[in-house]
Order: structure tokens, then C-alpha cells, then sequence
């Protein structure tokens, strides 16, 4: 997935993008999740959308990192 989600990200601006929102919005409501590390590089990816893509990254709940 999240393979997937970066190369809509990459791919942001032409048709073949246009899903990207929808996904940014799934993880924001949790309705799709990732393992830490790959929501940690979607969302570094997606923060550096523009508009409101970047702004609706912005949200993503970030993991939390267990205590050491």
C-alpha cells in the first residue's frame, strides 16, 4: 500500500494522481492504516503536496513510538 500511495504522490498533477487525495483522507480517518515505518514516509512524501494536500497530510495521526 504503500508503494502505491507514494507513486500517486509522485505522480500528483497528472490523471493517473488524482486518487491521491482520497487516499490522504482514508488515513486520516483511519480507515486504511500502515506499519509505522511506511506511514512515516507517506506522510514526509505528502507533506510536501501543495494546497490542500499538504494541509490534509498535516493531519495524519503520526505513530507513536514506543518508550525507551
Amino acid at each position: 500500500m504503500q508503494r502505491l500511495i507514494l507513486r500517486l504522490i509522485e505522480l500528483y498533477g497528472s490523471p493517473a494522481g488524482d486518487a491521491v487525495g482520497e487516499f490522504l483522507l482514508a488515513l486520516v480517518m483511519k480507515r486504511i492504516t500502515l506499519h509505522q515505518s511506511h506511514l512515516e514516509a507517506v506522510i514526509a512524501a505528502a507533506l510536501l503536496l501543495p494546497g490542500w494536500l499538504g494541509i490534509l497530510a498535516k493531519e495524519i495521526p503520526q505513530p507513536k513510538r514506543p518508550s525507551e
